[in-house]
C-alpha cells in the first residue's frame, strides 16, 4: 500500500487495485470464488481416501475464502475438518489453520475455544523453535485475552510480540502484531463522551502504531488483510484524535471493502465511520451507517458488533432527541452484554487452568528465542 506521503489515501492510486469495481460485480466475484473453492473441495473429497492431503489443502483454501466473505461459521467448519486431516498438512499450514480458526471463533464470541486454538498454535511454534509463527500466535493470544477483559496480560503479550517481530526483522509479522495491538488499544465504546474513551497516553500509542501500520500496508500482498488492517489503522487514527485524516482513510477503506465483497471488514468500517461522525456531532450520518452495521452484524452473527451497533444507535437517537429509540437500543445492547458476560465467565473459567502453563512459557520465551535467533 503505497501511501507516498502523509497526505492520505487519494495520493496512493496503486494501493488497492481495481478501485472502480462496482458492488454487484464484487459480490458476484466473491460468489464465484466460493463456488470454485467448494468445487475443489468436492473434487478432493472423491480423492480423500487416497489423498487426504489434497482435501486438507482444499479445505484450508475454502476456509480462507469464507473468511474473506465474513462467513465465520463456515470458516470454523472447514478449518476443523482440515485439522482432522493433519497428516496431509505441514506444520506451518496447521498453525495457519489454527489461527484462522481462532479468529473465526472469536468473531462468533467463542473466545474460550478461540484461546485454546491460539494457545495450541503458540505452543507448537515455540517448541519447534519456529520464531515468526510463534510471534504471530502470541499476538493473536494477546488480542484474544483483551477480548475477555484480561487487559494487562493482553498488553504484555502484544508488546512482547511486537518486540520480537522487530528483532526478527520480519515485516509481515510486525504488521500482524501492530494490527492486533491497534485493535486492542481501540477497544473503547462508540459513545463519544464516554469516560472510558482513550486516555492521552493511549491516544499517543494509538497514533504511533496506527500510523506505522498504515505506512506498512503497501507490502501486504493479500487484499483482504490489507483492507482489514487499513480499517484498523484508520479507525485508530480517528480515536487518536486525527479525525480528518482518519475519517478520509476509513471511508476509502470501507468503500473498497464493499467493492471487494469483504462483508466483515465492511461492517467494521461502517461502525468506525459512524463513531467518527458521532465525534464530529453528525448524528444523522451516524444513524444511517449504524443501521447498516447492525443489519450486517445480525446477518453475520457477530456479537461484539451487535453490542457496538446498538450502543451507537442509542447514543445517536439520543442526540437526535428520539428517546424511545434510544431506550430500545440501549436495552438491546444490555441484553447482548448479558449474553456476552455469561460467555465471558465460562471462557475465563475455561482458560484459568491454562494460565500457569502460559505464564511459564512467557517467562522462558525470551531465552528460547534468543538461543535460536
Amino acid at each position: 500500500m503505497d501511501i507516498n506521503s502523509a497526505h492520505g489515501w487519494s495520493n496512493a492510486p496503486n494501493m488497492i487495485q481495481d478501485g472502480s469495481t462496482k458492488r454487484e460485480g464484487a459480490f458476484i466475484r466473491r460468489s464465484n470464488d466460493l463456488v470454485q473453492a467448494e468445487a475443489i473441495v468436492a473434487e478432493a473429497r472423491a480423492r480423500a481416501p487416497v489423498d487426504p492431503g489434497h482435501l486438507a489443502k482444499a479445505l484450508h483454501a475454502l476456509a480462507t475464502v469464507e473468511r474473506d466473505a465474513g462467513h465465520q461459521i463456515e470458516v470454523v467448519r472447514a478449518a476443523q475438518e482440515a485439522l482432522l486431516l493433519d497428516n496431509g498438512l505441514d506444520s506451518l499450514q496447521i498453525l495457519d489453520l489454527r489461527l484462522l480458526l481462532a479468529q473465526a471463533l472469536s468473531e462468533l464470541s467463542l473466545d474460550g475455544e478461540a484461546l485454546h486454538e491460539a494457545q495450541a498454535a503458540f505452543d507448537a511454534a515455540r517448541l519447534s523453535h519456529s520464531y515468526v509463527p510463534a510471534t504471530r500466535a502470541l499476538s493473536v493470544l494477546g488480542a484474544l485475552y483483551g477480548r475477555i477483559g484480561e487487559q494487562e496480560q493482553a498488553y504484555e503479550m502484544l508488546m512482547q510480540a511486537l518486540s520480537r517481530a522487530r528483532e526478527l526483522h520480519d515485516a509481515a509479522a510486525t504488521r500482524t502484531v501492530r494490527n492486533n495491538l491497534v485493535g486492542f488499544l481501540s477497544a473503547v465504546p462508540v459513545r463519544p463522551n464516554d469516560v472510558n474513551s482513550p486516555s492521552h497516553a493511549t491516544k499517543a500509542q494509538l497514533h504511533l502504531h496506527a500510523s506505522a501500520l498504515w505506512l506498512s500496508l503497501d507490502d501486504e500482498p493479500d487484499s483482504f488483510r490489507r483492507l482489514t488492517m487499513g480499517v484498523t489503522a484508520a479507525y485508530g487514527l480517528v480515536l487518536a484524535g486525527d479525525l480528518k485524516e482518519g475519517l478520509s482513510r476509513l471511508q476509502a477503506c470501507t468503500d473498497q471493502a464493499e467493492a471487494h465483497g469483504f462483508e466483515a471488514t465492511l461492517m467494521k468500517g461502517l461502525g468506525g465511520l459512524a463513531h467518527a461522525h458521532l465525534l464530529q456531532q453528525e448524528p444523522d450520518q451516524a444513524r444511517l451507517l449504524l443501521l447498516r452495521c447492525l443489519e450486517a452484524a445480525q446477518r453475520l452473527g457477530n456479537g461484539p458488533a451487535l453490542i457496538s451497533a446498538h450502543e451507537g444507535l442509542s447514543a445517536t437517537y439520543g442526540a437526535l432527541g428520539d428517546t424511545l429509540q434510544a431506550d430500545l437500543h440501549a436495552q438491546a445492547a444490555e441484553h447482548q452484554k448479558e449474553l456476552r458476560d455469561r460467555q465471558l465467565d465460562r471462557d475465563r473459567a475455561e482458560v484459568e487452568h491454562e494460565r500457569a502453563t502460559l505464564r511459564s512459557a512467557m517467562s522462558h520465551i525470551d531465552q528460547d528465542w534468543a538461543a535460536g535467533v
